[in-house]
């Protein structure tokens, strides 16, 4: 495809492939209380995280290239995607899921770049993780009975999870390209370091400062190492993926009675087959 960044796209891809190393069990395994579906779980807790940061770069980037009305646009249409979501999920079709989530931070960092200041960033990240201090175990709500119930209502709350995308938003403007590989081990260390000294329990939750911080050492990693030529693939497909897959492994199994069936062995067979079968659908010469 043209006008794409195929570093975005790789990352697209890891992510999308870590998420359905969990999800696949998930809807489909009879028994997820096995050490085989709690590190696919430890795993996918990266992809969520990614997701948003790579929203707020692409936001950066789409604004200056295309302006605030294209990004509108397409944040409308991501939140579109999230209606068969909700439907593929047997949920309230005003449920917040993962697609709602990133159209509301896509919105979200296209006014801080509106805004043109670096200090909005600053002000709003330090706003974000005073919030992920003040309460670091949020819980997702889903009774709205109140207009700020919004922040915290959902699977991914918009108010402890869109410190991702702002994050991914600074990276775009600030370009750090210049000892990445140590900045980013010194991320990692010091969110590892918060977790040990039990200014967090640690337990992966992630919507917190640790875990952004391990997140972004990550990212600047994986950057700079060679990546499987598959993900890129993968990562423009990332959308139609994910959609397709809440309709194969999550409708389907429960409509025919078939959902949480399989041994979880059985089911990391059916997630190396869908790899390799979407690789083969999608793969463009």
């Amino acid at each position: 495809m043209e006008n794409r960044i195929k570093s975005i796209d790789e990352f697209r891809g890891f992510a999308i492939i870590l998420m359905l190393l969990q999800h696949i069990p998930l809807f489909l395994a009879n028994d997820l209380n096995n050490i085989t579906y709690t590190i696919a779980v430890l795993l996918s807790r990266f992809s969520a995280p990614i997701f948003f940061v790579i929203a707020g770069y692409c936001t950066y980037l789409s604004f200056n290239k295309n302006g605030p009305k294209h990004i509108l646009k397409r944040a409308i249409e991501i939140f579109i995607y999230s209606i068969p979501i909700n439907i593929f999920r047997h949920n309230s079709l005003l449920t917040i899921n993962v697609l709602t989530s990133i159209s509301a931070f896509i919105v979200a960092c296209t006014i801080l770049i509106y805004i043109r200041s670096k200090y909005a960033y600053a002000l709003a990240l330090i706003a974000l993780i005073a919030y992920s201090f003040m309460s670091p175990e949020i819980i997702s709500n889903d009774s709205i009975q109140h207009p700020l119930d919004i922040l915290n209502a959902g699977e991914y709350p918009i108010a402890p999870w869109l410190i991702y995308a702002i994050t991914g938003t600074i990276i775009a403007v600030f370009k750090p390209k210049q000892h990445t590989i140590i900045l980013s081990c010194l991320s990692i260390i010091f969110g590892s370091l918060l977790f040990l000294l039990n200014v967090y329990d640690f337990s992966f939750i992630q919507n917190t400062p640790p875990f952004l911080f391990i997140i972004s050492g990550l990212i600047g990693i994986l950057y700079k190492l060679p990546k499987p030529f598959f993900l890129s693939t993968f990562g423009e497909n990332a959308l139609f993926i994910y959609v397709s897959h809440m309709f194969l492994f999550s409708f389907i199994p429960v409509v025919t009675n078939l959902g949480n069936t399989l041994n979880i062995h059985i089911t990391l067979i059916i997630y190396i087959i869908t790899l390799g079968i979407a690789y083969y659908l999608l793969y463009e010469d």
